[in-house]
């Protein structure tokens, strides 16, 4: 996933970010990974999957003026845990979005109530994930 920040950024209407986890989430088809997890597990890998979730959040399309909506990233992990999922996903946000420097901002977009399949290039409903949109 590192050598992604390699390439062009800013240029992918969607990106799946499905990052390495501690598992929790499939203990019940895997009932060995309970007996192997413990908190630094979870605290290790969330440095790995805030670096992923940077790199994949700037490979999107930013938002022009023609379109609201920039680039989507869906953000995957197989964990439970709070501490590998909102948690990562917040700590990324606000890190991002306080940066002065960038022109770019993002947004959490609400699944709940949408359809998971993409947008076409004309639909302006939101999709899903995180939303690159520099007009918020």
């Amino acid at each position: 996933g590192r050598a992604y920040a390699k390439m062009e950024q800013n240029s992918f209407d969607f990106v799946l970010c499905d990052v390495p986890c501690s598992g929790d989430g499939t203990v019940r088809k895997s009932p060995k990974i309970l007996r192997k997890w413990s908190p630094k597990n979870a605290a290790k890998n969330k440095i790995l999957q805030k670096e992923l979730l940077k790199v994949g959040l700037g490979l999107l399309r930013p938002s022009s003026e023609s379109s609201n909506n920039g680039g989507f990233l869906v953000y995957s992990t197989c964990s439970l845990n709070p501490l590998e999922n909102e948690q990562v996903i917040s700590e990324v946000m606000d890190e991002l979005n306080g940066d002065e420097e960038s022109s770019s901002r993002y947004e959490l977009v609400d699944l709940s109530e949408e359809s998971l399949s993409p947008p076409s290039t004309s639909d302006s409903g939101n999709c899903g994930g995180c939303n690159n949109n520099k007009n918020l």
